[in-house]
């Protein structure tokens, strides 16, 4: 289409059909549940779930949907008048898929390189001529990106108020989660055969010139956490007492990203050199509490 036929006599920066996703039109479902279970006297349980679906029916390309949804459950156990215990878990699934086209211009060109290179492999279109002439229409160029993020988790809890006949209060807690995200692409683009120059024969019969790659998925990026608190609360006398605690936490990670911050990996800027989180902590704590009358 010619620039002036655009009221702006520019040339569009983005697809038709392409909508951002805070103003798109949206149908969103939303399901809530959740159930409690008084056992006995002393245990208790609980039980959710959550479940979000949002449907974005008029963007062709962008985000075209997303869902989350999540389950979890609670229990708790009073084993003494002051020893507790409990334990929950949760599961946490988010979803979308957006949508692209690396659609290109058309072009007359009939071959790359020499004249008898004119062969395509793979994609739409089986010849140079043809796949040219349908840059902006070619159908192999559209591509999507699903992603899929999932975490569990996983918590401890034990609680004492009655040791050393009743000064000392213990509480610890242990939290382990493991994240996880998938990345699954569909699409491809194309490649000029290296072969296929100017200056070099011709290919032999039945090579391509140009070949069609397809899209593989990225490698799955996870983080695993462990988590201890412990709290301790000492009675000194009736207006004072001493509080102690102790935290760990480690962390490990992979991430592909990373990767492209590694020495050798980028030509135009200085790499950082950084790489996926993976550390431990140790952290304590002390403190005097006085209470005024």
């Amino acid at each position: 289409m010619p620039q002036s036929l655009y009221g702006s006599r520019d040339n569009l920066a983005e697809l038709p059909g392409m909508r951002r996703f805070n103003v798109a039109d949206r149908t969103r479902d939303t399901l809530r549940a959740s159930l409690g279970w008084e056992a006995t006297e002393r245990l208790s349980l609980q039980a959710g779930a959550d479940f979000n679906r949002d449907d974005y029916g008029s963007s062709v390309y962008g985000l075209q949907r997303a869902t989350s949804w999540a389950l979890n459950f609670d229990g708790n156990l009073r084993l003494s008048d002051s020893l507790t215990t409990g334990i929950f878990f949760s599961h946490e699934n988010l979803s979308s898929r957006n949508a692209g086209d690396g659609y290109g211009s058309n072009t007359n060109s009939a071959f790359v390189g020499r004249r008898g290179n004119t062969l395509v492999s793979g994609g739409c279109f089986d010849t140079v001529l043809l796949k040219n002439n349908n840059g902006k229409i070619d159908p192999c160029l559209n591509w999507a990106a699903d992603h899929v993020e999932e975490a569990d988790t996983l918590g401890l809890v034990l609680r004492d108020a009655g040791l050393v006949s009743g000064k000392l209060d213990l509480a610890a807690n242990l939290v382990v989660s493991w994240a996880r995200t998938h990345v699954g692409v569909v699409g491809g683009s194309y490649a000029n055969n290296p072969f296929a120059l100017a200056g070099a024969p011709v290919l032999p019969a039945g090579d391509p010139a140009v070949l069609f790659t397809p899209a593989a998925d990225l490698p799955e990026a996870t983080n695993r956490s462990v988590e201890l608190h412990i709290d301790g609360l000492y009675r000194l006398a009736k207006t004072s007492s001493l509080h102690l605690s102790y935290g760990f936490k480690h962390l490990s990670s992979t991430d592909y990203v990373y990767d492209g911050l590694s020495y050798g990996s980028l030509t135009t800027v200085m790499p950082t050199a950084e790489r996926a989180p993976s550390y431990s902590v140790h952290v304590f704590g002390i403190g005097y509490v006085y209470t005024f009358h």
